[in-house]
């Protein structure tokens, strides 16, 4: 029930019938309310039924918050040529497209390409003085994060059947038309640019649960925030083993849970939305360490691929996009 609704409750006792008015209050709770998502809210991007409940908060799980995370398994079910000149930053899987944000000052962009495809479609150059960061796509809009400079780029997809937003449709006409942005129809439609947003602090990773973004800064919290003004809504502190669990880059949100890459590591951590308890950890060094000595860089780089739920992982500048299977 949303709104303040009067709940008549009828209570039979003998020789009598009480009516007894409950008057419901929300206030902050309904505000909790419209800020965590429903269990299977956004279920077919992000590779859960419907009403499947959060892997990272099933009962297998321990209850402490000291409890060591559980070490995931994996298979490498396929691998994929990546362009070495990326310095990846955003991933993420769209009808059977790959969408791609690169950083550096002077070389980020946003690309998009099919798996296996040496095809690469150069969609938008960001200016030279921004450090490109991390890719979300909700409601058919991406929104682009920057490093320092707090600007965050927009981009509205037109579906194939030619079908946008209003609020995409109201952006695009709002007198802020993008340069350096390549439009060609494909199999997936036309990308637009919209109004930018503005961000405080730094951007570095990005997702969203289906109703609104997700985004870190290379500290130990992630910050929940509306996607129409980016206003911050909640904070989560994401710690493991008691500890808070610091530089937080790539993000990715799976079956109701945080998937996120920590600079500088081999390792991802499963978070749990509502604790920030790190649940799993999966150890991707054998991969990093072959792809380091092919030239890569750091591990960074995660997408569902919600067609069949396998994970497309990568690094920056690493010649390779791994398609893994867990085995959980």
């Amino acid at each position: 029930m949303t709104g303040n609704r009067a709940a008549t409750v009828v209570a039979r006792a003998p020789g009598r019938v009480k009516i007894i008015s409950l008057l419901l209050v929300l206030g902050a709770c309904l505000s909790c309310g419209d800020i965590l998502p429903a269990a299977n809210d956004g279920a077919s991007r992000h590779g859960a039924g419907k009403n499947s409940p959060a892997w990272c908060t099933t009962n297998d799980r321990p209850q402490s918050n000291n409890a060591p995370p559980t070490k995931l398994a994996y298979s490498i079910v396929d691998r994929y040529p990546h362009r070495p000149d990326a310095y990846t930053q955003g991933l993420l899987f769209r009808d059977g497209y790959l969408y791609e944000s690169t950083g550096r000052y002077g070389e980020s962009n946003f690309a998009r390409f099919k798996p296996g495809s040496s095809n690469v479609e150069l969609l938008w150059q960001l200016p030279d003085d921004r450090f490109g960061e991390g890719l979300a796509l909700l409601d058919d809009v991406f929104y682009l994060l920057t490093w320092k400079s707090g600007q965050v780029f927009r981009f509205a997809l037109q579906t194939r059947a030619g079908i946008q937003s209003e609020d995409a449709q109201n952006d695009a006409n709002d007198g802020n038309p993008a340069n350096n942005l390549n439009q060609s129809q494909n199999a997936t439609g036309n990308i637009s640019a919209l109004a930018p947003l503005q961000l405080q602090g730094e951007g570095w990773g990005l997702t969203e649960d289906g109703r609104h973004l997700w985004s870190s800064d290379g500290s130990s919290t992630l910050s929940l925030r509306r996607a129409s003004d980016l206003q911050l809504l909640r904070q989560l502190e994401v710690h493991m083993l008691g500890r808070p669990t610091q530089w937080l880059n790539e993000l990715e949100w799976i079956e109701g849970c945080i998937v996120a890459n920590i600079w500088r590591s081999d390792t991802l951590v499963v978070i749990r939305p509502d604790t920030g308890v790190v649940t799993h950890t999966l150890d991707l060094g054998a991969i990093a360490r072959r792809e380091r000595k092919l030239g890569g860089e750091a591990t960074n780089g995660i997408a569902l691929r919600h067609d069949n739920g396998h994970w497309l992982l990568t690094g920056k500048n690493w010649p390779h996009i791994y398609e893994i299977s867990l085995q959980r």
